[in-house]
């Protein structure tokens, strides 16, 4: 494993990890392909260089999303700020995650 695979699993795992039992559940228990209202704020697990993203009212697999209205407000802050830090990833110019603090 590369340190840019490193840093995104470390990355998920601080996510996961930041979930309650309760929203944890919530989050598991989401249908697997669902249509999100337009500018409905969700992070892709699977796409973490991506940040937080906004649906454009189509249809969205959350096997491996994270929807803003499925947390409290106090945990989507905590995603954001993890997305901010250290273990954050980014796009390179080749397509392929970087760590966005290199």
């Amino acid at each position: 494993m590369n340190q840019d695979q490193q840093n995104a699993y470390t990355l998920r795992d601080s996510i996961m990890n930041a979930l309650s039992d309760e929203e944890v559940s919530r989050v598991s228990n989401a249908e697997s392909v669902v249509q999100l209202a337009n500018g409905e704020e969700y992070l892709d697990l699977a796409e973490l260089e991506q940040g937080v993203r906004k649906s454009a009212g189509v249809n969205l697999n959350l096997r491996n999303a994270i929807t803003r209205k499925a947390v409290h407000q106090d945990t989507w802050n905590t995603i954001v700020s993890l997305l901010a830090g250290p273990n954050a990833v980014t796009m390179a110019v080749d397509g392929s995650p970087t760590p966005r603090n290199a």
